[in-house]
This record gives structure tokens, C-alpha cells and sequence, in this order.
């Protein structure tokens, strides 16, 4: 399994996968993180919904390639509080985020290697 951040138009920005350590909890927890620190600077959740998704807009209103590490870096954690606060759904075809399921490999397959 893995967890892949969107730009607009379904340009992959971000791929995750999963291990022991960064599991589908461990990103739902980061994204805990950045709105729990938005509540020690007295942010109500409103307003850091509104703060996020003005953020997520600026950077997919620019190109990919003009986009800093740091601005990747912070998009992405307000995809995962967006996503921990239920404004976005993996499930949702319309969300910048999605967890694919894992892989199946058939038993053919691993008989010919």
C-alpha cells in the first residue's frame, strides 16, 4: 500500500509507500499534528480549513516544476490535516490524496521467477 498526494490535474506529486513505521496511522497523525499546533496558536478549525485550502489553491495554481521542496513539504502536510480534519477522502475521486491498495501477486507469476 501507499499513500500519493496529488497536484492538480492528477499530476503525482508525492508516493509514499508504506512499511512498518509509516503506516496509514503515522500520516493520519501528521496531518493531528499540524492542526493541534494551529490550536497552540489559538487557530480555531475553520479557520485553519480556510488557511489550508488557500495554501492548497496558491500551489496548484502554479506549475509543477516552479513548486520548492519546502512548499511540496508543507502542501502535503495540509493535505494529511485536511484529511484528518474530514475535508478530504481517499476514497473521494475529486481529493489531492489517495491510498492505493496493495498489490496481489499471482501465484504464476512468482512460479516463473
Amino acid at each position: 500500500m501507499s499513500i500519493i498526494i496529488y497536484h492538480k490535474n492528477l499530476k503525482r506529486l508525492t508516493c509514499n509507500k508504506f512499511n512498518k513505521k509509516e503506516t496509514k496511522e503515522y500520516f493520519f497523525k501528521l496531518g493531528n499534528d499540524l492542526v493541534i499546533s494551529g490550536f497552540k496558536m489559538n487557530r480555531g478549525i475553520p479557520e485553519q480549513i480556510k488557511v489550508y485550502q488557500i495554501f492548497i489553491d496558491k500551489i496548484q495554481s502554479k506549475k509543477l516544476y516552479k513548486i520548492t521542496i519546502e512548499d511540496i513539504d508543507y502542501y502535503n502536510m495540509c493535505v494529511l490535516a485536511l484529511w484528518r480534519l474530514g475535508v478530504y477522502d481517499p476514497e473521494d475521486a475529486t481529493s489531492p490524496i489517495y491510498i492505493s491498495p496493495t498489490r496481489k501477486t499471482s501465484r504464476r507469476r512468482t512460479l516463473l521467477q
